[in-house]
């Protein structure tokens, strides 16, 4: 399973329009949208026939950055959590899923309960270069934007898991700019 999406769905930007999510080929396989508002966002994972493949909430809490997190009929929330070094990482309150790795990089690995892991990592379509440029290009096409961007990249070896997937790694992106208090 390798997906890719742009973050800058999280951006404040009112105009901005849904996300699609591709697969290597470029094929789309969700749409991500949501509202814009700075607080109590809500974004909806659909699939390409149009059914809701998840559903991402977020939760007020004094102390705690908290996601409600809907795949089909499971439910589960995503607690954001600081290490003593700085960085971010998570865990869900079923303790079926975690992260290692700081979110802050936005180069991390999703752990399941059962050992599957998936690697999300960022993409820049910069002068600098990039891990692949005719895939990023291919991707900066689709969304018909030639500007600098940041790509994620989520790659793992179940595809059963990818909604959930998907939707922690677009989770861990809000927490992470809430966390720094800007949108990216």
């Amino acid at each position: 399973m390798k997906l890719y999406y742009k973050s800058e769905f999280l951006s404040l930007n009112p105009k901005q329009s849904d996300i699609n999510v591709t697969d290597s080929e470029n094929n789309v396989q969700y749409i991500i949208s949501g509202n814009k508002a700075a607080f109590g966002r809500k974004v909806r994972i659909m699939n390409v026939s149009g059914s809701e493949a998840a559903l991402i909430e977020q939760k007020f809490s004094l102390f705690v950055l908290k996601f409600k997190i809907k795949v089909g009929e499971k439910e589960f929330t995503f607690r954001l959590k600081h290490q003593a070094n700085g960085a971010l990482y998570f865990k869900t309150d079923d303790n079926n899923w975690s992260s290692t790795g700081n979110l802050r990089d936005a180069s991390y690995t999703i752990v399941s309960q059962t050992g599957s892991e998936f690697t999300v990592n960022k993409l820049n379509t910069n002068d600098n270069g990039a891990t692949d440029t005719s895939l990023i290009g291919k991707i900066e096409n689709a969304y018909n934007k030639m500007t600098t961007a940041v790509v994620r990249e989520i790659s793992g070896n179940a595809d059963t898991y990818s909604s959930e997937v998907l939707a922690l790694a677009i989770a861990s992106d809000m927490a992470a700019a809430a966390d720094n208090n800007v949108s990216y």
